[in-house]
């Protein structure tokens, strides 16, 4: 009996070494902690070095566990940090993005507006002395080959002009005439011997000047027929060889933003009338008694020069 107590007492004691060395040690009474090293995000407690150590671990289960913790910070910390930096750049770049675009499109605003909202409106004054000063971007082929006609403005005036032989003819059958648009006019024109043109658009205002320099006067419609305007035009027309220059006080004609003209020469002798040297090009064919089927309008207070106008 005593013999099995032994036997018995050894197989117990040969367990118990069996399990201490399978479970790599432990002595005991200590319960073994089946926590993973590494972060610990349950039963922990932070240190003054913020390392964790689970308070039923082994000495060296806690310092593998303050190693990871401190690891894990390491790692919080630098996701953290790239997070916000991530976040200002991104914030950074799309305020300066924002910035750009809005300061590229004030700076295209700007740009494209100015007066009239194109930038610099188109004027040019001419003296009326007889020199032709009249640019290239204010000259116009006519319906007649040998013929050039000349429109332009600025802030105060219309200016007209014509060259060609019949203008120094000094014969006073010979016309330079012009209609120009306003309120309340009339399509029909004014009656020289046989001729009396169709306008191509309602015109209220008529300059006229013969040939021999003797007689230059303006007319307009009253509603029922052309009676004379009552301009003054001293110092305001003049003619040299074969060139004559006009300005028409804008004033005159209801200083309009906007002007439609035609202008020709005429010749209203007995059996040898005609109509030619017509602004534009295409507005007739040269011959007796034409009508105008085409005219320019001109912006008198746009930004380009007179001979981008296309005829209409």
């Amino acid at each position: 009996m005593q013999l099995r107590h032994a036997a018995l007492a050894q197989a117990v004691a040969l367990s118990s070494l069996l399990f201490i060395a399978h479970t790599g040690g432990c002595a005991a009474g200590t319960t073994e902690d089946s926590t993973p090293t590494g972060p610990v995000t349950t039963g922990v407690t932070t240190g003054p070095t913020g390392s964790s150590t689970h308070a039923s671990s082994s000495s060296s289960t806690s310092s593998a566990g303050g190693a990871g913790s401190t690891s894990s910070a390491s790692t919080t910390t630098a996701s953290t940090t790239a997070a916000s930096t991530t976040s200002s750049t991104t914030a950074s770049t799309t305020a300066s993005t924002t910035a750009s675009t809005t300061a590229s499109t004030t700076a295209s605003s700007s740009a494209s507006s100015g007066s009239g909202g194109c930038g610099t409106l188109y004027a040019h004054t001419i003296t009326i002395d007889g020199t032709n000063d009249f640019s290239a971007v204010d000259t116009f082929t006519t319906t007649s080959a040998t013929y050039t006609g000349y429109v332009t403005w600025d802030a105060n005036n219309l200016y007209l002009g014509m060259q060609g032989v019949d203008v120094g003819s000094n014969d006073a059958n010979k016309w330079v005439v012009a209609y120009i648009s306003g309120a309340s006019g009339t399509t029909t024109g004014q009656m020289y011997n046989t001729q009396q043109p169709t306008l191509p658009f309602s015109a209220k205002w008529h300059l006229r000047w013969k040939a021999n320099n003797t007689f230059t006067n303006a007319q307009m419609w009253n509603g029922s027929t052309w009676v004379d305007a009552g301009w003054n035009f001293t110092g305001l027309v003049f003619r040299t060889g074969n060139y004559v220059e006009f300005a028409i006080p804008r004033t005159n004609i209801g200083s309009p933003n906007a002007v439609n003209v035609v202008m020709s020469m005429l010749n209203e002798t007995n059996l040898a009338e005609g109509t030619y040297a017509g602004i534009p090009s295409t507005s007739f064919t040269d011959g007796v008694d034409p009508n105008f089927a085409h005219y320019f309008a001109f912006d008198l207070m746009g930004c380009d020069p007179p001979n981008m106008s296309t005829p209409l």
